[in-house]
């Protein structure tokens, strides 16, 4: 068998399986299996294929007809201009999750030009640790040395992940992980109070799961997809405990799910006077990012008797 005949078979059984971009995804599984660049595949297309690269590229092929991720079977996610490991263990780094690294990093600029020198910021819900390890990427390149991130997740397992990625993108120095049930186990004595929440926690309504492709479905984990019937529990459950933990002029910023952005914004109302809230779109025009930015009330006062 040639090469051109084998991607043709690929082609044919993920077309069966309804797989989307399948001669593509033909060839993203070739190059996976084999090491074989796009041009030295192109100039391959009559060469007889060995044997063993057949077998494990059909293996492959297989899970992805069973619908399996393409991203867990080569365990590689792109996020940020960065690479990431992935696994079943965690969820799969989405693209609209990149609005709240950029917003994320736009609150510790705001901070930082109030006067704060050493930002302090929590990860909730990290899982593969992309958003804590793309925003330590970007502080590194910027030269802030002073920031420090800190990633929680409840599962161990994802955290192992986490680690394996700061590893990979050597930011181990700046980001540190904790197993913890949202901010509930966070140790405000030992660690400090918090200068910035971002999350993208699971946000999926229960009854929904049998809407999901069968990717989502089927193999990533569920604790990092569904949060009770309204799919705002983590939410509540975050704004709740960052309530006590974070600064008097912090910030928390949040992704959401398609049609959330009112529901959350409503919640963060909990804080009171004291929290600006904006909505941020997406590339697809979809309000994906709530941020509030606290106002030190104390400080508001004395301003005003200052300038009286």
């Amino acid at each position: 068998m040639n090469l051109r005949a084998c991607l043709r078979q690929a082609e044919a059984n993920l077309v069966r399986a309804q797989v989307e971009l399948p001669a593509q995804t033909a060839r993203w599984l070739w190059r996976h299996a084999t090491g074989m660049q796009t041009h030295e595949m192109l100039m391959a297309m009559e060469n007889e294929v060995e044997p063993a690269d057949v077998s494990a590229y059909l293996r492959m092929v297989e899970r992805r007809c069973a619908r399996e991720p393409l991203q867990y079977i080569t365990q590689e996610a792109d996020f940020c201009g960065l690479t990431f490991y992935v696994d079943e263990r965690v969820l799969i780094p989405r693209p609209e999750t990149e609005l709240a690294v950029h917003t994320t990093l736009a609150q510790i600029r705001r901070q930082q030009s109030a006067g704060k020198r050493a930002v302090r910021i929590v990860d909730v819900g990290t899982g593969s640790g992309a958003i804590a390890v793309a925003l330590a990427v970007a502080l590194d390149q910027e030269g802030d040395r002073t920031t420090a991130i800190i990633g929680v997740d409840i599962s161990a397992q994802a955290l192992e992940v986490a680690e394996q990625n700061a590893q990979r993108h050597e930011v181990t120095e700046r980001v540190r992980f904790m197993q913890g049930n949202y901010l509930l186990d966070y140790d405000a004595g030992r660690f400090g109070s918090i200068d910035i929440v971002v999350s993208n926690p699971p946000y999926i309504p229960a009854e929904q799961r049998e809407l999901l492709q069968p990717e989502v479905a089927r193999f990533e984990p569920p604790q990092a997809l569904f949060a009770g019937a309204d799919g705002l529990d983590a939410y509540r459950a975050v704004i709740r405990q960052a309530a006590v933990l974070i600064a008097a002029d912090g910030s928390i910023v949040f992704e959401v799910g398609a049609g959330q952005a009112g529901a959350v914004r409503d919640l963060l109302g909990a804080l009171g006077g004291r929290a600006r809230v904006s909505v941020l779109r997406d590339e697809r025009g979809i309000e994906r990012v709530v941020a509030a930015e606290l106002q030190d009330q104390g400080r508001r006062h004395n301003h005003r008797r200052a300038s009286v």
